[in-house]
């Protein structure tokens, strides 16, 4: 994609993931001008594969982005810089963006596509089998585990027997890992019926072959044997952008309306950091949206400066 030799644009889209370049794509076609910003770190990476999207079942995030990038190199107003950002300015005209590369574009509106971040726990063996076999969600890798076993392990927004539940329609060889909470009734219940095993010690160390688990080890000594593992991790913000923008938060979310407008005139956002459905068909839907959005209000500037 070439970049605009002008640093003014419509829209500058901070995040190159499904959402940011979604959106790039459809304000394209309205022919804005357009300035996407990625310095390449998204958050599914380090999947082998991303699963739930019609179409693309089973293909690399990588292909994938590849794929978007040369699909919208067509089109001629969209610029993009490989860059990290540094900071956003807010002021009564629009937005101006510092990048590492040494640049700093002004745009009318923002758009941040920033994602999210699993804020992962110090697990011996837990990043090297991050995204091949220890994940987070079922809808994502449940299908690929069935019938095998699995440890699960809580920490997050859910507990791990709420994520085991979860688990219990691809596999019912689950261990539950490092639950100390006190267990309500229906839980007990739910325990005794299903056959999941609960131990209180938490996982110590991940056993893997080149990425993939064979088995983890507790606190307490004991090695269980497992072809995967499954985290309820707290979630943050992939960028403080909206934090220092002044954006209202929803717990870890950017709060924002049904047109995906924050609480900050001129800022929108889209993907991952408004929801907490985080596949990337919605992240890209979610782009797409607020594209639509985005181009309503510049056809309204456009219209206030012909009358």
């Amino acid at each position: 994609m070439r970049r605009e030799q002008t640093e003014e644009y419509d829209v500058i889209v901070i995040g190159g993931g499904a959402a940011g370049l979604s959106a790039a794509v459809v304000l394209g076609r309205a022919r804005r001008r357009v300035l996407l910003c990625d310095a390449g770190a998204q958050r599914n990476s380090c999947a082998e594969k991303m699963h739930g999207f019609l179409s693309r079942d089973g293909e690399s995030p990588g292909e994938l982005l590849k794929i978007c990038k040369e699909q919208l190199a067509q089109y001629p107003s969209v610029g993009f810089e490989a860059s990290v950002v540094q900071a956003v300015e807010k002021s009564s005209s629009g937005f101006r963006v510092e990048l590492t590369s040494g640049t700093a574009p002004v745009a009318d509106l923002l758009l941040l596509a920033t994602g999210m971040a699993d804020a992962l726990p110090e697990i011996d063996g837990l990043r090297e089998a991050w995204g091949r076999s220890a994940f987070v969600c079922p809808y994502c890798d449940g299908w690929e585990i069935q019938d095998r076993p699995i440890a699960v392990s809580g920490g997050g927004v859910r507990s791990a027997i709420d994520l085991a539940q979860e688990l219990y329609g691809w596999t019912r060889k689950i261990t539950v890992c490092g639950h100390t909470e006190s267990l309500s009734t229906a839980q007990t219940t739910w325990l005794h019926a299903s056959g999941v095993r609960v131990d209180a010690h938490p996982i110590r160390r991940i056993v893997h072959d080149n990425g993939h688990v064979r088995s983890v080890q507790l606190e307490g000594g004991d090695c269980i044997d497992c072809d995967a593992v499954f985290f309820s991790v707290p979630l943050k913000q992939g960028s403080d952008i909206a934090e220092r923008l002044g954006c209202k938060m929803n717990g870890a979310r950017i709060e924002a309306d049904d047109c995906n407008r924050t609480s900050v005139p001129g800022c929108f956002a889209a993907g991952d950091n408004v929801t907490h459905v985080h596949q990337v068909i919605v992240a890209a839907a979610s782009g797409v949206r607020a594209a639509i959005a985005i181009n309503d209000e510049l056809v309204c500037r456009d219209v206030r400066q012909l009358v």
